[in-house]
């Protein structure tokens, strides 16, 4: 304590109790008894080393506080007014060259397992409040300031002893859970519970991490970083085989709020919901291993939730490609479109109660999109998506995610989450907001016609009136699916059977307008006649087969026809990089409508193209 110690009483009210606080300390001791508004001022004309600081707004614990540590320039030690002190209490600062902060700790909290030192008696030495600053006043005026303010300073390298100080101080709390301040503040406005007794954390970081060690530090740090302190940090190793669990290891530090967890691999649905069940914070978010965040990304959020009860936060995206940064602005949130493609990226901000009542992250979708399907557990269960228009998460996207690795259609996706939520895909809507509480406006059953899965792909059979013949221009081979507004199936591929299908007049604007890898076929030109010469050849006897094909082949109904205007040959697929033909079979876009400028179609092109036309990859 080279610097001196000032004894800070924050002070309200206390007029019965202050008188035997301040006997118990010695003559010789500065204090400065900060007393709030609306509080008459104290007497202390006895104490001669006692000085008063009168407050011109309502300061609260933390603001109280604060005043005195701009009061003084020495070490402080901050004391409750309902107390006394007892003899010998100086030693309880005998290691206070060792520990920054040193005080009355509560033991046992499931979210400080290291415990935390209270504003009942706490020391706080002056390099700390050089260094970290004064208490939040903002977001815990009462309860919870010392824990957030424990958590600051550990951050910033000082180290924490909780002590038990019954034998140093005395305390006459008389059974009651608060001081007789705090009490009276709640009895006179009992609203603003929530807003004064609360213990941090107020947002649990989930980072999710699988084999992304050599990024983990880097995501951690961002958090760290963040303007908004209050966080916890969780990381849950989905059984990473690299050097993941080394680093998480080394990361783990349950003074700084950071706790590493690992299990066997079990996917990022797993990894979400065991880290989420762990989390202690009234608001959740997740964040990739290999992903970060920018610095006041957590403290524009939060506002921004606090603002709006009962929704979700989203907000914009830099993607981090190898050729540098890339903006992603996010869409406004809308339920109905929500079904149809994802618009609010995995880090949203929610509530866990949100978590809770969606009953978190489906472990069917154990191999991406799992985002996608839970932003619709979370619509269903009333939690609108609200977008906060501005730019603060870092997404890596330099082709080692998941959905990359596995090759996996966007349609994929959405035929399991159809799966999920059938009910909802044919139109049902039982929740009173994200699109409102409504009857079934589809059939509910899963398709609308009796014909055969034969009968449907067959190009040279119409199944039924005013179903149109369309043709996949989209570059994948393999058989894929994907269900139509009517709740028909379709198989799709480049290959000679599902190449062209028959499809559902309900069903034509969606597969054609909104996904856009699809067309209304357009039946070749015939070949035109050769020119005759002064010796015409023979007309070679018709083929059998040929006739056959022929006859078999579809026509479009004129009003169609008309509408296609002139037959056209279809343009030849254009070269690709193999990672830009990866990334189009993967989201089925047709590589003919990707604007370049090079040779051959860059990743880079078919990224653009996709961000456009808004299709999540």
């Amino acid at each position: 304590m080279g610097n001196g110690l000032t004894i800070i009483i924050p002070f309200w009210h206390g007029h019965k109790t202050l008188p035997v606080l301040l006997d118990s300390i010695p003559h010789y001791q500065p204090v400065i008894v900060v007393n709030d508004y609306e509080s008459k001022t104290p007497y202390t004309g006895r104490w001669p080393n006692v000085r008063v600081i009168n407050l011109e707004a309502r300061g609260y614990f933390s603001g109280a506080c604060n005043a005195g540590f701009d009061a003084c320039g020495t070490d402080v030690l901050i004391l409750n007014q309902d107390g006394k002190l007892r003899n010998g209490w100086q030693s309880t600062l005998d290691k206070a060259g060792e520990y920054g902060l040193i005080g009355d700790g509560v033991m046992g909290h499931p979210a400080w397992p290291n415990g935390y030192i209270q504003g009942t008696y706490m020391f706080i030495r002056r390099d700390v409040l050089e260094a970290v600053g004064g208490f939040d006043v903002k977001l815990y005026p009462l309860w919870g300031a010392t824990a957030e303010y424990q958590l600051r300073a550990c951050r910033a390298g000082f180290k924490a002893l909780p002590l038990d100080v019954d034998s140093y101080f005395y305390h006459a709390r008389e059974g009651r859970a608060y001081g007789k301040a705090i009490a009276r503040t709640l009895e006179e406005q009992p609203d603003r519970k929530r807003d004064f007794i609360k213990t941090p954390p107020e947002i649990s970081v989930i980072i999710t991490v699988y084999n992304y060690g050599r990024y983990l530090k880097n995501a951690v740090q961002s958090v760290l970083d963040q303007t908004f302190s209050s966080t916890e940090i969780i990381i849950v190793d989905d059984g990473s085989t690299d050097n993941t669990q080394e680093i998480g290891r080394g990361l783990h530090d349950p003074w700084k709020g950071i706790h590493y967890i690992r299990q066997d691999n079990a996917g990022a649905s797993a990894a979400a919901n065991t880290g989420i069940e762990k989390a202690k914070g009234r608001y959740i978010t997740v964040l990739d291993g290999d992903d970060w965040m920018e610095r006041t990304r957590l403290e524009r959020m939060h506002a921004v939730a606090e603002a709006n009860p009962h929704s979700v936060v989203y907000d914009n995206v830099w993607f981090v490609t190898q050729t540098g940064l890339k903006e992603r602005r996010m869409r406004p949130y809308d339920f109905e479109k929500l079904l149809n493609a994802n618009m609010m990226h995995k880090g949203i901000l929610y509530p866990k109660k949100a978590w809770l009542e969606a009953g978190g992250y489906s472990n069917q979708m154990n191999n991406g999109r799992e985002d996608w399907e839970f932003n619709i557990r979370l619509g269903l269960a009333g939690w609108c998506g609200v977008h906060l228009d501005e730019f603060h998460y870092f997404y890596r996207r330099e082709g080692q995610g998941r959905t990359q690795r596995n090759g996996l259609s966007r349609a994929y996706f959405k035929d399991k989450i159809i799966a999920l939520h059938r009910k909802i895909y044919e139109g049902d809507r039982p929740m009173a907001c994200c699109g409102g509480r409504r009857e079934p406006t589809r059939p509910t059953t899963l398709t609308t016609t009796t014909l055969s899965t034969a009968a449907i792909y067959d190009p040279g059979q119409q199944p039924a009136d005013g179903w149109v013949l369309v043709e996949y221009t989209g570059v994948s081979i393999g058989n894929q699916n994907i269900w139509g507004p009517s709740r028909t199936r379709y198989k799709y591929g480049r290959n000679e059977r599902n190449l062209r299908f028959w499809v559902h007049p309900d069903d034509i604007d969606f597969l054609i307008n909104e996904v856009g890898t699809f067309k209304v076929y357009k039946a070749p030109a015939p070949a035109p006649a050769p020119e005759p010469t002064s010796e015409p050849e023979p007309e070679p006897l018709p083929d059998p087969a040929q006739s056959l094909s022929a006859e078999a082949e579809p026509t479009l109904e004129p009003e169609l026809a008309e509408e296609a205007g002139p037959v056209q040959e279809p343009e030849p697929i254009p070269e690709a990089t193999s990672y830009a033909q990866r990334l189009a079979d993967q989201t089925g876009i047709d590589l003919r409508s990707v604007p370049h400028d090079g040779v051959k179609i860059g990743v880079g092109d078919v990224r653009a193209y996709l961000d456009e036309q808004g299709i999540d990859y």
